[in-house]
C-alpha cells in the first residue's frame, strides 16, 4: 500500500438512518439552554467514498439540518478499513430535550434505612386551665382490715389493792390411798459367786423389805406377783471379780430376762462396779421375780458385796 493521501474535503451529510428501539430510559441530567434553530440547508448528492486521507482538524460543527424523509436502506456495503481516529471535535450546542420517554417498571424497594437518633425532647408546654371539679363518684368498698398494730408497752404496775376477806376453809379431801403393792428383797453380806459361760447365776438376798400385796414366801430370793398391772423394778448391785471380763446383771420374769433391766459392764480384776436400773413393765398375777448376772468368761470367780431388788405396783 502507497503512501496515505491528503484528506478529502468532507462530504455532505447522508441521510439519517431509520430510527432504533427506545434504550432504556437514563437517569435525567441537567436542562441545557436551548440553542436557537439554525436554517435547514439544501440536501447535497452523495459524492463517491474517496481513498481514507490522513484525519483532518475537526471543522465546527454546522447546525442541525431538518429531519430529511426516511430513505429506502441501501445494501450495506463492505466494510473498509478503519482509518486512525480524529482528534475529538468540540461539544456541540445541545440540542432541544427530545420527548420524555414511557415510565419504565417501577424497581424493587430498596433495604429499609437504619432509624434516625431519636431528637431531643422538646420542652415542656404551659399548664393548661383546671378543669371543673366532676361529680364525686359512688364510694368504692371497703378494704379489707389492717394487720393489728404492735402491742403498746405495758403500763406502769398500779399500786396494790387491800388484802380481801378470808374464805370459809373447804370440805377436807378424801385420805389417799398410797401404793397398792409393794415389796422388795436385800442383802448387806458379802456372797461368793463362780459362773459358767452363758449360765445364769441368781444373786442371793435372803432379807425381806416392808410388803403389801406381794408374796415372799413362795420363792426364795425373789418376789412373787399377786395383782397384776404396771410395776417399777429397781435393782443395785456392787460386785466384783477375781480375773478380768464382762458382767452383766439384769431382771428375770419366771426364769426369763427383762431384756431393758439388762447392764452389762467390764471389769477388772479385784476392783467393785455398782450395777443398778430402774425400768416398768407390765406383770401378771404369778410371775416370779428375781436378779441373776452372767459371764463372758467361763469359770469367772467374784464377790457381790450388797444387792437390792424392789417392786411397786404403778396403777
Amino acid at each position: 500500500m502507497g503512501p496515505t493521501g491528503p484528506t478529502g474535503a468532507t462530504g455532505l451529510d447522508g441521510m439519517n438512518g431509520q430510527m432504533g428501539p427506545t434504550g432504556p430510559t437514563g437517569a435525567t441530567g441537567t436542562a441545557g439552554t436551548n440553542g436557537a434553530t439554525g436554517p435547514t440547508g439544501p440536501t447535497g448528492a452523495t459524492g463517491a467514498t474517496g481513498t481514507a486521507g490522513a484525519n483532518g482538524a475537526t471543522g465546527p460543527t454546522g447546525p442541525t439540518g431538518a429531519t430529511g424523509a426516511t430513505g429506502t436502506a441501501g445494501t450495506n456495503g463492505a466494510t473498509g478499513p478503519t482509518g486512525p481516529t480524529g482528534a475529538t471535535g468540540a461539544t456541540g450546542t445541545a440540542g432541544a430535550n427530545g420527548a420524555t420517554g414511557p415510565t419504565g417498571p417501577t424497581g424493587a424497594t430498596g433495604a429499609t434505612g437504619t432509624a434516625g437518633i431519636n431528637g431531643a425532647t422538646g420542652p415542656t408546654g404551659p399548664t393548661g386551665a383546671t378543669g371543673a371539679t366532676g361529680t364525686a363518684g359512688t364510694n368504692g368498698a371497703t378494704g379489707p382490715t389492717g394487720p393489728t398494730g404492735a402491742t403498746g408497752v405495758t403500763g406502769a404496775t398500779g399500786p396494790t389493792g387491800p388484802t380481801g376477806a378470808t374464805g370459809a376453809t373447804g370440805a377436807t379431801g378424801a385420805e389417799g390411798s398410797g401404793l397398792e403393792a409393794y415389796s422388795g428383797r436385800y442383802s448387806t453380806a458379802a456372797q461368793n459367786f463362780e459362773t459358767v459361760t452363758g449360765t445364769p447365776t441368781t444373786v442371793t438376798m435372803p432379807s425381806i423389805m416392808p410388803t403389801l400385796n406381794v408374796n415372799t414366801a413362795a420363792n426364795a430370793n425373789a418376789l412373787t406377783i399377786t395383782n397384776a398391772g404396771d410395776y417399777e423394778l429397781t435393782y443395785n448391785v456392787a460386785a466384783g471379780v477375781n480375773n478380768a471380763g464382762n458382767l452383766t446383771l439384769a431382771v428375770r420374769n419366771n426364769g426369763t430376762v427383762i431384756p431393758q433391766t439388762a447392764q452389762t459392764l467390764t471389769l477388772t480384776a479385784n476392783n467393785d462396779k455398782t450395777f443398778k436400773n430402774s425400768v416398768i413393765v407390765t406383770l401378771a398375777a404369778g410371775d416370779v421375780i428375781d436378779v441373776s448376772l452372767t459371764s463372758t468368761v467361763n469359770n469367772t470367780e467374784g464377790t457381790v458385796n450388797q444387792a437390792s431388788l424392789t417392786a411397786k405396783k404403778l396403777n
